[in-house]
């Protein structure tokens, strides 16, 4: 928690000494009005899905209401579809605006592919904006599918801003079935929950998975339906973790924020799950800055809801975008705030 508290002094401060000190502190205070223009994004945001779920996460929550309120517009839903090996992205629908939403072709995908897909994706927003970079926010193994991309070879350095909503990222090992779905052949559990726990996403979201640490792809355990960890049809590569920052390091002229999910746990839950988790993912593994090695500094805010109801949580995201719209300024726009100010 420390360092935590730390990491967002040390960022606000970093802040706090870009511009002029005599318009800064009028303008940090201006943000943090509603309802302005002010609020409205240099880039056009990207909300992205976790497990098990699609972009309706995010379409049709109260966030989205809430920021339509407030000037944003909606443009969309884009889908990925896999396709003789290649990635198909349906985008007829799309209009220009400052918000979309990403469904993967399917789920529960390696999160390899994930981060393919939504390359493709991200290319398309571009294409319909005009706009050079986005903006990304994931929630849950969205955050994971996000990284993939800024950690991939093939980024395309249009990403202004990374914004992880309780995501794992150093795995989690909670089974999100409920209990008494358990207790049921499991032929019946994936036919209830939806969730397939033999599928290439909850291999790569495992604590322990050969995506996050490395290693040969041959130490994943037998009851996942492949091994193959990169999708290239080989079992017997010897892995770079997204975790191993010497090799994959994050780019640095990106911001980054962590949003980390607590609130209540359900009622068979244990006292310290419901002090160290939101109910999905501990709070250790959704913070970006407690990753050994990490080789960037995220933003912290802290969500009260639950990891199932976060995308319910206007205040955490209209937090999150008064604090970024600031800290997004090029230099030249805070050098023309700066001139303005003192005429």
């Amino acid at each position: 928690m420390k360092k935590i508290i730390f990491s967002f002094l040390c960022l606000a401060f970093a802040v706090g000494l870009t511009g002029c000190v005599s318009s800064t502190l009028d303008r940090k205070a201006a943000l943090l009005g509603f309802g302005d223009t002010k609020m409205l994004p240099k880039a056009p945001i990207i909300f992205v899905h976790g497990l098990n779920s699609s972009g309706e996460f995010w379409s049709k929550s109260k966030i989205m209401k809430k920021l339509g309120e407030f000037g944003f517009s909606y443009g969309g839903d884009l889908k990925a579809e896999e396709k003789d090996g290649q990635i198909i992205v349906h985008a007829d629908h799309i209009v220009p605006a400052t918000m979309y939403t990403v469904t993967f072709s399917y789920n529960q995908l390696a999160i390899v592919t994930q981060g393919k897909e939504l390359a493709a994706m991200i290319q398309k927003v571009k294409e319909v904006t005009g706009s050079p970079k986005v903006v990304l926010i994931g929630h849950s193994m969205g955050g994971l599918a996000g990284r993939e991309y800024l950690q991939s070879d093939y980024y395309q350095n249009d990403v202004r801003a990374y914004i992880s909503f309780a995501t794992p990222q150093r795995g989690s090992d909670y089974n999100p079935q409920h209990w008494y779905l358990k207790m049921l052949p499991y032929k019946f559990q994936r036919a209830l929950s939806g969730l397939d726990t033999q599928s290439d996403a909850v291999r790569d979201l495992k604590k322990d998975s050969v995506y996050l640490n490395g290693g040969p792809e041959f130490n994943t355990p037998n009851w996942f339906y492949s091994k193959d960890v990169n999708k290239n049809g080989r079992t017997d590569d010897v892995i770079v973790g997204l975790n191993d920052f010497s090799k994959r390091p994050l780019p640095k002229d990106v911001v980054y924020v962590s949003i980390l999910g607590g609130g209540s746990m359900p009622l068979l839950s244990t006292k310290r799950q419901n002090a160290n988790s939101d109910g999905i993912v501990e709070i250790t593994s959704q913070d970006l800055n407690a990753i050994p090695g990490v080789n960037v500094t995220a933003m912290v805010l802290i969500s009260q809801q639950r990891h199932v109801y976060q995308n319910k949580d206007v205040w955490v995201i209209l937090q999150l975008l008064r604090s970024t719209k600031y800290i997004l300024e090029t230099e030249q726009e805070k050098a023309a705030a700066c001139a303005s100010a003192k005429v």
